[in-house]
């Protein structure tokens, strides 16, 4: 039987041998291949690099004490680099927004006539409070309703509902037909019912002109009993001339704002109707005070609180209001007060921001945001929760809720003390930010003592003493606004830090590229180059080893009937 010749066994043999031996030599090639590439990459880096200075860092033709030199001024000045990009980046987070004055003049014509809400300081009335028993709910009530009580020994233990505290608080008030005798407007004379409206405010019921209707105070789904309008002898025809307006989107309707009657009322420039700057252009009102009819007055004295405020704002006399004196004829100018945001600001975190955008109102009761409407809710739900009743002024949350009473003294004097010294944190209203959009009214005011028979009180019968006459106006007819927006951006950091980079090291995004390119693209188009040619090396190789090594199977079968024949001729 044949047996193949030994000789192709071990050429065989030595053939697998040499396959390993250079797998084997390939991955230690590899590995060398690898470390060598990542060197000469980031040697050609330091050569070719933009950056200021390293490039004497991978010069070999200078000497190893140079390369050292420049490389310690290059670790000096990406540290110093740092430090001041450090700086930039604290001023970003901690002052990013910047309030500053418009750099163009607001008109008033932009801005509705402020709000101007009146009240007598007389709380009650002395002869309707004649007409009640010292011992009776209601007498104890209208001790509530004053704000220092006339009889302090009237401690009635029933704590009111609203549905009762309403009917006395109407009964013993002074209505604003009594009150307001004649009211002038814009250089036309109107019925005062016809653009004033009655308000419950902390000093009692008040009289309010320009203010948003009423439907437009509380959130629609807040079914508080408001006043009657048929009580307070308010007319209900105003309802139809209701604009909206809030201080971030104006108002609502411009043919309601341009109509006579609409309000709230704001400068517009037509022949029939039309308001500027002057006392015959502003607000002008006579009022009754009713001194006769005085039974507790909300301060020591006789007259009235005057307001300006903004129209979507409920009046706080008590705290923010200006004396008008009886007797004296008084001359209140409006120093208008605009804060607006850029959109840059909408973008801010609130905790950065501090301020509130429209769709951002948190309040339960109010339907526009502005803080004073949330610290009288915030103090509302404080009274509420720890004496389980509210003021008679405050926001109403639900029908009949209770109205604290004289025999509440306690815990309302305790609860009043706690937020006024805002030092417990059970009694924070952190959360009423401003407004990123507010608007406000400033009041200045100057009397002087009106003169006996003046032909202005002679035409109606009037006397000095019950008699006050008052003009609310506009001195200028531009003003300047302030303005929140980014004190610094994104963009900015970006500018500033590219800036530092650049005079410091001459960095810019295209080094970006290079450091990304020498350490990624580079190295692996080296290594492939390399294994690439050492293949094609290896291929031409192997294929000339095969070649002369390797027999077919049909010249082995050659072979071996050539030896036959040689042997059996």
């Amino acid at each position: 039987m044949f047996q193949p010749n030994k000789r192709l066994k071990v050429n065989a043999i030595r053939h697998r041998n040499l396959k390993n031996t250079q797998r084997i030599n390939s991955l230690e090639s590899d590995s060398k291949t690898c470390e060598t590439t990542c060197n000469e990459s980031f040697r050609q880096y330091l050569r070719n690099s933009t950056l200021h200075g390293l490039k004497y860092v991978g010069d070999s033709t200078i000497t190893l004490f140079e390369r050292i030199f420049f490389g310690l001024m290059f670790s000096v000045v990406v540290a110093l680099s740092a430090y001041f990009i450090t700086n930039v980046y604290d001023k970003y987070k901690s002052s990013p927004m910047i309030i500053s004055l418009n750099s163009r003049p607001t008109d008033i014509t932009k801005l509705p006539f402020p709000a101007v809400t009146v009240c007598n300081m007389n709380q009650a009335l002395k002869s309707v409070v004649a007409n009640y028993a010292v011992d009776s709910d209601e007498f104890s009530m209208i001790q509530s309703i004053c704000a220092v009580a006339v009889d302090e020994d009237v401690k009635n233990s029933k704590t009111g509902k609203w549905s009762d505290f309403q009917k006395v608080l109407i009964d013993v008030s002074q209505s604003c037909k009594d009150m307001l005798i004649s009211c002038n407007y814009g250089g036309f004379e109107y019925n005062c019912s016809d653009v004033f409206v009655t308000v419950l405010t902390d000093e009692g019921l008040c009289c309010t002109f320009n203010g948003v209707n009423r439907k437009f105070i509380a959130k629609p789904n807040i079914k508080s009993d408001n006043l009657d309008p048929q009580e307070f002898n308010m007319s209900q025809h105003l309802d139809k001339f209701a604009n909206q307006w809030t201080p971030e989107m104006g108002f609502a309707s411009d043919e309601l704002k341009n109509h006579k009657l609409g309000y709230p009322r704001s400068t517009v420039e037509t022949i029939i109707y039309f308001q500027g700057t002057g006392a015959h252009l502003g607000l002008s009102v006579i009022l009754n005070a009713g001194i006769s009819e005085y039974y507790c007055s909300s301060t020591s004295s006789y007259g009235f609180k005057i307001l300006l405020h903004n129209p979507t704002e409920a009046p706080q006399i008590s705290n923010y209001g200006t004396s008008i004196s009886n007797g004296y004829e008084s001359r209140v100018v409006i120093t208008p007060a605009l804060s607006e945001a850029s959109a840059t600001v909408r973008n801010m975190p609130l905790n950065v921001r501090y301020c509130l955008f429209e769709e951002e109102n948190h309040l339960q009761y109010f339907s526009t945001y502005s803080r004073r409407n949330c610290q009288m809710e915030c103090n509302a739900l404080y009274f509420l929760k720890y004496c389980n009743c509210i003021l008679y002024w405050m926001p109403r949350f639900y029908d009949d809720i209770p109205i604290c009473g004289r025999s509440n003294d306690d815990c309302v004097d305790d609860v009043t003390n706690q937020l006024n010294a805002q030092k417990n944190s059970s009694f924070s209203c952190d959360s009423c930010m401003p407004g990123c959009f507010e608007v406000n009214y400033h009041a200045r005011v100057s009397m002087a003592p009106l003169l006996h028979g003046a032909p202005v009180l002679a035409e109606k019968g009037l006397s000095g003493p019950n008699v006050s006459i008052a003009h609310i106006f506009y001195q200028y007819r531009f003003f300047r606004s302030e303005k929140k927006d980014e004190l610094i951006g994104f963009t900015e950091l970006l500018s500033n830090t590219g800036g530092l980079l650049g005079l410091f090291m001459g960095f810019s995004l295209f080094s970006f590229v290079e450091i990304f390119y020498y350490l990624s693209i580079r190295p692996y188009s080296i290594v492939a180059s390399k294994r690439r040619r050492t293949f094609n090396r290896m291929f031409k190789k192997t294929s000339r080893i095969r070649a002369e090594q390797t027999v077919t199977p049909v010249d082995v079968k050659d072979a071996a009937h050539h030896h036959t024949d040689s042997i059996y001729p």
